[in-house]
């Protein structure tokens, strides 16, 4: 820097911007604040931006809170240790921390913790508090709703773990859902197994404030329960009955959705979605609801519907996988920059000699122009013919690709013909390449091999099947 243009000349902004860096240690701010007035104000900004306190630096800190009282304005977010004394610490850090948005326990919360947020609320702090913490036991919950109520003006998340047996608890929130006037997201975990649609088209319609762009719902249970709603659905007209949410844009359901017609009800409830995810929470159980359940064709509209969202993660088992996947990349395949597809067998999830579906289970992910296809089969020789169906049918939008399967190396060098990227991977010998294959697969750049065991043979024969491969790696994790 020139003599006229001094470190100390520079921008409060840039200064924040500097001392945000993650290269610099809390050490290199405590000395940037010895600097100068302005630097000293900048970093203490960061330095108690958010107080994570032990029982060691609790005395220390309240020290300096009530010396140095410009400092307190500064803290954003405070982690508390669980003390006997919380009532009295929340009233201190209440007077001295104006500005604070989240507070939090290092330890499981109790009534103690809301009764003192209230109890700071009439005496005039927590003016700005954005977010509270769940309770984790029936006896805490009117307590938090005491909190919420007297928050609702500030509060920005609500998080509510809601079940059958305590719904009607939260009346007093649903009552004054219109007055959350700062609300952005809203987050409601379920577990109900039936009416979550409609329980869910009831809380909107109860009065959403307008300022609310982010909706989750769905269950986190260890239990997984699936949106079945044929009771309400077949009585309603989508259409005519129900009131769009236009100023929601973001929306996480996480359970298993079983009916169409669940679908066609976010398209039409959602029509300004920019990030949609569904059914992402996929354990084993989940999977095996949606298995049973959750296999139906999903609605053109719905389809269409997708194209209009920036940021899309959706699971299913769609009995029209090829309409989908048809819709959405063939018909648009001047719209992505990036497909990639990954394709892997699994075995059988749900053993029932009754059912038995090879219809795989799909994960897509798009994000603007980059989308993204995990498939997943169960193993079988059926779910081989579909691998290779799928191969022929879309190999030739797919630039990347990986799969677990080496017996259809054969589909892949034949059909992909845009395909950069392919890695293999395989438990078990390639005994051989398919002789009929007069033409060489000239887009593939990049090679992996996988647990991929060979003869000098096969490797020639791929060789001369890609002539123009840059980049070769071989894996070997057995």
């Amino acid at each position: 820097m020139t003599r006229s243009s001094p470190w100390t000349d520079l921008s409060s902004e840039l200064l924040h911007l500097i001392f945000s860096s993650p290269q610099l240690s809390t050490q290199d701010l405590f000395h940037c604040q010895l600097v100068c007035q302005t630097w000293s104000r900048i970093a203490h900004r960061i330095l108690y931006s958010h107080l994570y306190l032990s029982p060691t630096t609790l005395p220390l800190l309240i020290d300096t809170l009530t010396t140095f009282e410009d400092i307190g304005p500064f803290v954003k977010q405070i982690t508390l240790p669980y003390t006997k004394s919380l009532g009295y610490l929340l009233d201190l850090f209440g007077q001295y921390c104006p500005n604070a948005e989240r507070i939090t326990l290092s330890a499981a919360p109790d009534p103690s913790y809301w009764t003192g947020l209230v109890r700071g609320l009439q005496r005039g702090h927590w003016r700005r508090l954005k977010q509270i913490m769940l309770p984790l036991s029936a006896s805490d919950e009117p307590s938090f709703i005491e909190a919420v109520v007297a928050l609702r003006a500030s509060l920005e998340e609500l998080v509510l773990d809601i079940d059958s047996t305590t719904t009607n608890t939260y009346n007093a929130i649903w009552t004054h859902l219109t007055d959350f006037i700062s609300l952005k997201r809203l987050d409601l975990h379920r577990t109900t197994q039936t009416g979550n649609l409609f329980e869910l088209e009831h809380m909107l319609n109860a009065g959403l404030a307008s300022t609310v762009s982010t909706v989750t719902f769905g269950t986190y249970t260890e239990t997984t329960f699936y949106l079945d709603d044929s009771i309400w659905l077949s009585h309603n007209n989508l259409t005519e009955t129900l009131t769009p949410c236009p100023y929601i844009t973001s929306l996480d359901i996480n359970t298993v959705v079983t009916r169409a017609e669940a679908l066609l009800y976010i398209a039409h409830k959602f029509p300004n979605l920019t990030r949609l995810s569904l059914n992402n929470r996929c354990d084993h159980l989940t999977k095996g609801v949606m298995y049973f359940y959750g296999w139906f064709d999903v609605p053109l509209r719905f389809i269409d519907y997708l194209k209009t969202i920036q940021t899309v993660e959706l699971t299913l088992m769609a009995s029209n996988l090829d309409c989908v996947l048809t819709r959405l990349l063939l018909d648009h395949r001047q719209s992505y920059d990036s497909i990639k597809f990954f394709i892997s067998l699994k075995h059988q999830i749900i053993h029932d000699d009754q059912v038995l579906r090879f219809d795989p289970i799909v994960k897509i992910q798009k994000r603007q122009s980059q989308v993204t296809v995990m498939m997943y089969f169960m193993a079988g020789d059926k779910s081989l013919e579909l691998i290779q169906y799928y191969l022929q049918r879309f190999g030739a939008v797919m630039d990347q690709l990986e799969i677990r399967h080496a017996r259809v190396l054969d589909a892949v060098l034949k059909h992909c013909s845009s395909l950069e990227t392919l890695h293999l991977a395989a438990d078990g010998a390639i005994e051989s390449l398919d002789q009929s294959l007069k033409t060489a697969n000239t887009s593939i750049q990049r090679l992996t091999l996988e647990d991929c065991v060979m003869s000098e043979q096969v490797y020639d024969q791929l060789s001369s099947q890609l002539p123009h491969l840059k980049r070769l790696e071989i894996i070997s994790k057995s």
